[in-house]
């Protein structure tokens, strides 16, 4: 696609808000906005370290983004690999728990991270 070789966005880490009541500061990556949502979650994968293959994108007020072409130059996008599980698991209460434990610490690591950046 065209257009999107000149977009460019931000993307960070984590999903929004939980980096906005840790106060994160974890710095994103500046890049060019690929022609897929594949693509874009490759490139996550490679640069972060982690299988984003499966993780969720979403934008700075936490929704979910399908398809690149909603996407605009300088929007700040976020993934979120722990969002995916939480979406596709069958709920019962023993996933119910595993996930809340799962976000409490996922939040906590990323306010961890946070303040180790800080010093």
């Amino acid at each position: 696609m065209n257009r999107n070789k000149k977009t460019r966005v931000y993307i960070y880490i984590g999903h929004p808000k939980v980096r906005r009541r840790s106060h994160c500061n974890k710095p994103g990556r500046l890049i060019r906005l690929p022609d897929s949502l594949a693509k874009l979650k490759r490139h996550c994968s490679q640069r972060f370290g982690f299988d984003a293959k499966d993780a969720l994108v979403t934008n700075e007020k936490g929704v979910e983004i399908d398809y690149v072409e909603v996407i605009r130059d300088n929007n700040n996008l976020y993934i979120q690999w722990y969002q995916f599980v939480k979406k596709n698991l069958l709920k019962s209460s023993i996933f119910e728990l595993f996930l809340n434990c799962l976000n409490i610490c996922k939040a906590v690591q990323l306010d961890m991270t946070c303040k180790n950046l800080k010093v």
